[in-house]
């Protein structure tokens, strides 16, 4: 056993499935909290804040312990994996579009008459995206670290199409005697998630 093509598939697909999903609703919930302001700003806020304040893998443990053990479980794990991950994004978007939202060009269009969805669409989404997409590249390797946590401790994506953290999880039970089956799939993910991480500092907008 090592780090075969399957674990990397389950791996990096459920890792970018979660970020995708993290990421959208994150984004969305940010610029809504950010245009709209008033009491559904401070809701949204004050459940994000409430989220980020849970123990996250703990959380983890208990929701997906509670999945049934069926062939849309990796599925069901990246679902969960960013449903619980968008409260980091959705700080630094609101933070960035209360910041366009007085800017001077944002100003200027309201002046000549330009309706708060086409400055959303025009200036305001073309604005953030940038660190959107830094932020969610960043990500993939904390999720993958996130769920080669869960396959390790026995509840993430396993059966038939083991993740690599899995993989790191029945090799440990003979890394004395072979230790090759735990080392490369651990090599896998550290070589991925330094990876990520690098693609990300190249992508960090300039200030």
């Amino acid at each position: 056993m090592d780090a075969h093509p399957v674990g990397g598939r389950v791996s990096l697909g459920v890792s970018a499935l979660a970020v995708a999903i993290g990421t959208g609703v994150g984004t969305a919930i940010g610029v809504v909290a950010g245009i709209v302001g008033g009491w559904t700003e401070r809701a949204l806020m004050g459940l994000t804040d409430l989220l980020l304040a849970l123990p996250r893998l703990v959380l983890l443990l208990v929701v997906i312990g509670l999945l049934p053990g069926t062939s849309t479980r990796p599925l069901a794990v990246a679902v969960v994996l960013g449903l619980t991950g968008w409260m980091g994004i959705a700080r630094v978007v609101r933070t960035q579009v209360l910041s366009i939202r007085e800017s001077d060009y944002v100003t200027a269009a309201r002046a000549l008459g330009v309706r708060e969805p086409r400055i959303l669409r025009r200036h305001v989404v073309p604005a953030v995206l940038p660190s959107v997409a830094t932020y969610a590249t960043l990500a993939v390797g904390g999720t993958m670290l996130t769920e080669a946590a869960l396959a390790y401790l026995g509840t993430g994506v396993g059966g038939g199409n083991p993740s690599w953290g899995a993989l790191v999880a029945s090799g440990a039970a003979t890394v004395t005697s072979a230790w090759w089956p735990m080392v490369f799939p651990a090599l896998a993910i550290a070589v991925s998630v330094v990876g990520a991480n690098l693609l990300a500092s190249r992508m960090e907008p300039a200030t």
